[in-house]
């Protein structure tokens, strides 16, 4: 085994159909969990989380329903699991929005932060308010000077190591990136970000509801599809029937 993927629920919300399943506009709601994910390195026994999660209060401002209890907020999560912040050795942002990126992020001021040049790009100047509506801007405006030389801005497909990459999916949002992880027998796990809200999304070639270029999401789930042994989808209540998994 060379890694170990956790998925760690930090809250969860009730969306409209249409939102995770383009185009399909039924009269009910899907329920979707909110993550992060600690990828734990037996190598070179190190963590790495992916993506920072959210205090209900804070996300308040952006959906008025999603639920998290107290025993929920990521800092609790990571102290219930016995891994300090200092222990987390990078962080991998998959998007900016505020479920994924918070000023959660500044409690791990020595983490590396490895993020999509488009995703600042579009964070920083975007060309019409609809791309912000979700980004706690103060937060990714701070990033630059929190981290300074920690902050590893990526364009496109980058090898963090030989057994971590970091992919370019777009289609949820311009910056959008997924993690593809080879463990043992080059078995490889792919988490989604975004691009891929739950497992129907993958297996039914459904793009989600949420998207602002379908055939970057085509693209997205296509490549993921042919190239991945495990999906691990970064909305769905099922993936954490699983867990962990290792590879």
């Amino acid at each position: 085994m060379i890694f170990k993927i956790i998925p760690i629920k930090v809250g969860e919300c009730e969306n409209p159909y249409s939102r995770v399943f383009f185009l399909e506009a039924k009269r009910r709601c899907v329920l979707l969990y909110n993550y992060i994910w600690i990828i734990e390195d037996c190598e070179k026994e190190n963590f790495i989380l992916v993506d920072t999660g959210f205090d209900a209060d804070f996300a308040k401002n952006y959906m008025l329903d999603i639920k998290q209890t107290t025993e929920e907020m990521p800092l609790n999560q990571l102290k219930e699991l016995r891994i300090r912040t200092n222990l987390i050795h990078s962080i991998i942002i998959t998007h900016t929005h505020f479920d994924h990126l918070s000023p959660v992020i500044f409690n791990f001021p020595q983490a590396r932060v490895y993020i999509q040049q488009i995703a600042l790009d579009y964070a920083n100047n975007p060309p019409h308010p609809w791309f912000v509506k979700y980004v706690h801007k103060e937060t990714v405006q701070r990033l630059t000077k929190f981290f300074m030389e920690n902050l590893i801005v990526v364009d496109g497909d980058v090898y963090v190591d030989k057994r971590i990459r970091l992919f370019r999916t777009g289609g949820h949002t311009p910056g959008s990136q997924g993690i593809e992880l080879k463990g043992d027998n080059n078995k490889k796990v792919i988490l989604t970000g975004d691009v891929v809200f739950t497992y129907r999304n993958i297996k039914e070639d459904i793009p989600v509801g949420f998207n602002y270029n379908l055939e970057e999401c085509f693209n997205a789930m296509r490549r993921i599809r042919e190239t991945a042994d495990i999906v691990l989808p970064s909305h769905d209540p099922r993936v954490i029937e699983n867990q962990p998994y290792e590879i």
